[in-house]
């Protein structure tokens, strides 16, 4: 499947950024696509001006546009289908995942005539350092979820996706999960609680991938 996770190395903040991290991966020379993210479950395709309106997941079909989602702690997910001509990319925090964003753009390529087969779950915060309210908490299954670590539970962000992805139909040696995670790798990658807890520098890393050609 080809994708590529950036890394804070080169801060991605917009479509020429994506464009440079697509370009030292060796993907295909078009326009990569990104959104204005809201932590919802929209699906969106690019349009022939290469802008999206908001939304977490994006699927491609044509050769040689790629898509790309931003994250700082929370979990890109990259999608192909059986012969790589269908993919997307989503972008999944806590919110995403309950609102079924991995859901959403896995129909949004059955809708399309393609199932996905393979995913790859990218660096996100590691359930050591993500602590969230009981509230949260109790949107998840409480198999995803450390209560021994302190006062607050810790969320598996990963864990709760994979889960999903499972949930869907793709088999397990289909599933590429990461152990990277933002908070705690600090040389390689940007986290937005590490910022807001450290006063440390702010920025994105992105999640690429393109249809294969024909």
């Amino acid at each position: 499947m080809p994708h590529v996770f950036g890394t804070r190395r080169h801060p991605v903040q917009n479509a020429r950024d994506a464009r440079a991290l697509a370009d030292a991966a060796g993907l295909s020379p078009g326009p990569v696509h990104l959104s204005a993210q809201c932590h919802g479950r929209d699906v969106t395709t690019p349009d022939a001006r290469h802008l999206f309106p908001q939304a977490d997941a994006h699927v491609a079909t044509r050769p040689g546009d790629l898509v790309a989602v931003r994250t700082a702690d929370c979990v890109p997910v990259l999608l192909a289908g059986p012969d790589g001509r269908a993919v997307a990319a989503v972008h999944a925090g806590w919110r995403g995942l309950v609102a079924g964003v991995v859901e959403a753009a896995v129909a949004a390529l059955h809708a399309r005539g393609h199932r996905p087969m393979a995913a790859a779950v990218g660096p996100c915060i590691g359930v050591a350092h993500y602590a969230v309210g009981d509230d949260v908490a109790a949107s998840f299954d409480p198999a995803h979820l450390d209560r021994t670590r302190g006062p607050k539970p810790h969320l598996d962000l990963r864990a709760a996706t994979a889960a999903r992805l499972l949930g869907l139909g793709l088999a397990a040696a289909d599933i590429d999960v990461s152990s990277a995670c933002t908070f705690r790798d600090e040389a390689d990658f940007f986290s937005h609680r590490r910022a807001v807890q450290r006063g440390a520098a702010r920025g994105h890393q992105a999640a690429v991938i393109g249809p294969a050609p024909p």
